[in-house]
This record gives C-alpha cells, structure tokens and sequence, in this order.
C-alpha cells in the first residue's frame, strides 16, 4: 500500500481497532526487511510507532516516515530523514542522491538495524576524498526514537578533515502549514516558522544559529501538536540551521581530523511527541515546553514536560522562579510535584504575579528525578513583540556558550621534531601577503611551507587543511597563524595547537581582520596559550600619524638589532588593544607606549603575538612598517627565536 494511503486508513480506524494494533503483535515487534517499493529496491524499517522506507539509490535516506499515532507520513516528496553532506561540498552535493551500498544488521524482534555507506568521490579535494560516510538506523522495540550513528572513516593513506553536515526535510503533521523550529542559542530559544499568505511565503526568526548552547533541534506543528527533538552530541556541533520556508532541520558539526586508517561516529536520536506545540528543553530524559503568559500586566506560564525514553521518569519535581533582568532578583518561586512523566505530556500552570511592561524578566526551570537533574532558563519581555514591529533590538539577554571538551593525547615523551631545514605550517588569512612572509621565509633555511587557507562563506569559516592530528602538527618547526579565526580554527584545530606549543612548539602569532578580539582568540584552548590577555570583539584601534615601533628591553633589542629610530621609525597606523599581559610574558616591540610584540614560553614551546595590522595610510616622510625593506629580515630574527636557532641566513 502506498505510504500516504497507509496513513489515511491508519487515521480511519475506529479507535477500538487502532488500540489493537498497537497491543502485542508483529506491530510490536522491531523488523528491518528489504522490499520492492516504487520500482526499487528498498529497505522498510518498522515498530508499534514507525513505518521508515529507507532508498539506498538516493542517498540512503529515509523517504518515508509514516509516525503510526498519527497516521502522518511526515515526509514530502523529495524531502528526507538524513540526508548526508559534506560543508566542502556545495548543495546538495554528491551524496544526497547517490546510490549507497546497504546491509541489514539486525532483523528483529528486540532490534532492527540497517547501515548505510557510500565512499566520497570529491573530485580530488583532499579533505574528503576516499573518506566513507557511513550510517546505521536502529529501531527498537517498545521505543518511539529513532537511533542512528554516524561514521566516517579514512581508508586513504593521507590524511583527511571532512566537515559532516545532516540534513532533514520534513514538514511534522503531513502538513507545510503550522511547523515552527526551536532552537537553544545564546540569546535564548530562537523560534522560526514560515507563515503562508495567500501565495506568499514570509519567514519569520533566524535560520542560522551560530552559537547553540546545547546538543538538540527540534520541529514542532502547532496545531496538531506533533513534534520531534533532535539530540547530537554538542560536543561534535558547529552550527544549528533551518531554511524555514523549505522545511528542513539541519546542523554542522566541527571538522573531522582523520588520519589514515582512522575513523570517528557519533550518536543522533530523533525523539517523536505528540502534545508540545513548543520547545523550551531536551535533553536524554526530558523534553519541555514553557509557555508565559502577559495579561494586564501580570504573568502567567504553564510548564509541560515529558519523558524523551520509553520508561516513565519517576516523582519529577522541581521549582519555576521568576527574576528581573539583567538584575536577575528573584520575584516568585513555586515549587511543583509532578509524579511520573510518561510519553504524554503533563502540565502544570503558574501565577507569577504582577510585571512591569518596562520589567524584562527570565523564567528558570530546575527539574529533579531519581538520579536526575537539569535546569534552564527563558528570557522574556513584556514589549517584545511591540520590538520586533519597530525593528528594535529586543534585549541584551546572553547566556554563556558551554566549554567543548576536545580531548587528545599525546604518547609519553613527544616534543616538536627539529629539523635542520624548517617546516612551516602557515594558516594563511586575509592580507597575509603583505606581512613579507615570503621574504622572511628566504632568510630562513625552510624546506617546506604547508599552506591552509582560510575562507568565510555560507557555511562558516573554513580552513581548506587541516593536519588530521597533534602527532601530526608536532611534524612542524613553526606555526605562523595568520589573521585566521577561532571559528576557522574549530575547537579541535585550537586544541591541537595547545597541545603542540606545550610539547615544545613554536606558534607565531599576526594581526588583522580575524585574529585576537575579532576572531575570538579568548574562548576556547587557544587562550591558553597566548601571552596577552584577548580584547573584545572590536578590539583594533587607529592610531593617527602612526606610532613609532621601538625594541623593547634585552630580549627585543637582540631581536630586532639595528632597528631605525627617531624620525626613520617603521609605524604602525591600526593595531589590536588587549586587556593587559599574562604572567611571565614579555613585551619585546612597543608602539609609542603600547605592546606591539608580546612573547612569551609556554610549556616545553614558544609563542610571539604580533598585536599590528599591515593597514593604514604612511603620512609624508613616513613609512609604514610593512614597508620598511628590512621588515622580513627581522621577522625571520622572531621566527628563528620561536624556534630556538640563532640568527637569519
């Protein structure tokens, strides 16, 4: 029976009969079978809750899903549960709709587990060629959710950094109408939906989610209620997006560093609901909604939680407290008991009292069960839709994104490899070439410089290379990072260059458009191992008529030897402003009476922050100090003190 007719008939059974079907019976069991569907060969993955066709011929991706409580087949054509990409690859890239191998790992009855895989071609990009995008689906018996792993493996002897990105096309209740997306930011839960006028189209809310602030996703249909949560490992996320009006829920994860033979996973579970029209939480256990009220300037709200597993949580209890913001003084606290929290959601209702329309306020949430916890929050704002018709910003409400912990290691005893002839590693950013690079390369003796490139386009900031891991990096006698930011960096690139700078690296830091404040150096492991303390985000300041560079104490003198003074003074026009220096470290070049360069040791290795920018206009009888002719030659004197030789060629 085709999908969308089985549906139908599942909504037009009297309710005696749908009872039936879902007591114990084969219904009731988990099945994977390969079956012949729309002339194809096909894949149908089936318990009490679900009925999944996954098509190995496009993309290996789910065609159907026909969620039995409802009846709804919650795909339309040419949409699709994971659907599998890589951000190297521009939409919808080669694997959306490619013919994937496929094997049944588990029949039944407790399990059923299909696995999924196609091998990249990538045209001879060398961050995703070779590499097998591979995925298992798993149903269970007894549990709504749907279990998938992602993997990717590297068979090539090179190594490989693909960026994985799934992607689903779904409209939940059958319907394009009425489905609205939630997503955990740092400025709260951002809803989007697409209101559908006539033949217009308007979208409303933010697709691109650039700072989530937990692993989960989730698409609700406000009028009938149905909805699901997608749970991924934040540890592995980059970006959460919905491209409203066409229906998708999809994220990015971090760059993937595979070296040869290696490979990586991690875990994706779509969890179904019937009864929250809204998300405000997810999490392994819980899934809720928070729903305020304003009205004669007094605020109500209704909290609904259910169980995200198939057993029910046992005596969920908690408290809702209202406070003001940004003051954040606590107005109202109710306590609440809920009993067990099942499938089905349970609510409970609150008066909050009297507000303020000028009051801006949060509503924490902590819930507790047996060997449970958790606690969020939601902002609101009595005048917040009177804002947005002005185009106002609403608040200036923030919360703080959560640490990633990337963990790596390495064996016993590892140090930077030295070599007579210098390996360099340059991550290569905007106006690079005007630091003279190539120049104070020739004074040094380098046999090889090892470009990345960093780019900044739809899907974020990139690097085209990406060393696969920190025994890899400790390979190179220097890394020069070059106006590149975090974001292009990933948690995991900052994280190998912790690593590499403590096991004796030698790290090179310049200036511009996406280094220190501007690329967000003081958030993640790359703060670590800076001698300055990170500005804000619009940190470069201008420095009219330029300021003379001079050494600065022993250090810099011997560094930079006969460095023009007086009137002949190489200057800087544009630099970064710091929040002051770390312990230990040591200002060798000064601008007027600001740090220009900052060194510091750190571990077993070096590091030297170079807080100029190559930019500005040299007034008359001036020159800039990327223009001064001995510039390179000095540069090469740092470099060569990073990586602990004397002097330049």
């Amino acid at each position: 029976m085709p999908y969308r007719m089985l549906g139908r008939a599942i909504l037009t059974l009297p309710l005696a009969l749908w009872a039936a079907c879902l007591a114990p019976s084969a219904w009731a069991q988990a099945t994977a079978v390969q079956e012949t569907e729309e002339a194809r060969q096909v894949v149908v993955m089936e318990n009490e809750f679900w009925r999944l066709s996954v098509w190995p011929d496009t993309g290996g991706r789910v065609m159907h899903a026909v969620y039995k409580p409802t009846g709804h087949d919650w795909i339309f054509e040419k949409g699709g549960l994971f659907c599998d990409h890589v951000t190297q690859q521009v939409w919808p890239g080669e694997l959306m709709n490619a013919q994937y191998d496929f094997r049944i790992l588990e029949t039944g009855p407790d399990q059923a587990t299909v696995r999924v895989w196609r091998t990249i071609d990538g045209k001879g990009d060398a961050a995703i060629s070779g590499v097998v995008f591979e995925r298992d689906m798993t149903l269970k018996r007894g549990d709504p959710r749907l279990h998938a792993v992602i993997r990717l493996k590297n068979p090539t002897g090179e190594p490989r950094s693909p960026t994985p990105w799934v992607q689903h096309i779904l409209y939940v209740g059958g319907r394009k109408e009425n489905n609205h997306y939630f997503r955990p930011t740092t400025t709260g839960i951002q809803e989007g939906w697409t209101e559908y006028s006539g033949t217009q189209t308007i979208r409303h809310g933010t697709e691109f989610i650039r700072e989530p602030t937990a692993g989960w996703t989730a698409t609700t249909n406000s009028v009938s209620g149905e909805g699901a949560v997608f749970l991924m490992s934040y540890n592995d996320l980059f970006w959460l997006y919905n491209c409203i009006g066409n229906l998708t829920t999809e994220w990015w994860y971090d760059p993937v560093p595979l070296a040869p033979g290696a490979a990586w996973e991690t875990p994706v579970t779509m969890v179904p609901f019937v009864g929250l029209k809204s998300v405000a939480y997810a999490d392994e256990k819980v899934v809720a909604s928070l729903e305020p009220a304003y009205q004669d300037q007094k605020l109500s709200a209704t909290l609904r939680l259910l169980s995200a597993v198939p057993e029910s949580l046992p005596a969920v209890s908690g408290e809702l407290a209202l406070l003001t913001w940004p003051e954040q003084k606590a107005l109202k606290t109710e306590k609440f008991d809920f009993g067990e929290v099942g499938s089905r959601p349970v609510a409970k209702s609150f008066d909050l009292g009297a507000l303020t329309k000028t009051q801006e306020a949060v509503l924490r949430v902590k819930l507790s069960s047996a060997g449970y916890q958790a606690s969020f929050e939601q902002y609101f704002d009595p005048l917040a839709k009177e804002k947005e018709q002005f185009g106002q910003v609403t608040s200036n409400y923030r919360l703080a994104k959560p640490r990633k912990v990337k963990q790596f290691e390495l064996p016993a005893g590892a140090t930077v490899e030295r070599h007579e002839q210098s390996r360099v590693l340059l991550y290569h950013g905007l106006h690079t070439r005007y630091w003279g690079l190539d120049y104070a390369f020739r004074y040094l003796d380098v046999e090889k410089v090892q470009q990345s490139y960093h780019t900044i386009f739809v899907y974020g900031d990139q690097l085209d290379y990406m060393v696969s891991s920190p025994t890899e990096l400790l390979q190179y006698d220097l890394v020069v990072l070059s106006s590149v930011s975090a974001e292009a960096l990933t948690d995991v690139g900052q994280a190998f260059l912790k690593l590499y700078v403590e096991h004796g690296g030698s790290l090179l830091i310049l200036g511009g458009s996406s280094a220190y404040g501007a690329g967000a150096y003081g958030e993640g492991d790359l703060a670590a191992v800076l001698p300055v303390k990170v500005g804000g985000f619009f940190d470069r300041v201008e420095i009219r008529g330029g300021a003379a560079l001079t050494p600065s104490g022993e250090l810099g003198e011997s560094l930079f030897p006969r460095w023009p003074r007086g009137d002949t003074a190489p200057r800087v026009y544009w630099m970064h402003e710091i929040g002051g220096l770390q312990p230990g470290a040591q200002v060798v070049m000064k601008a007027g009476d600001r740090p220009a360069v900052v060194t510091a040791q750190v571990g077993q290795g070096r590091v030297a922050a170079v807080l100029l920018t190559p930019w500005g206009v040299p007034g008359d009888g001036q020159t800039g100090f990327w223009e001064y002719r001995l510039w390179p030659r000095h540069l090469a004197s740092l470099m060569n003190w990073l990586m602990c030789k004397e002097g330049g060629r």
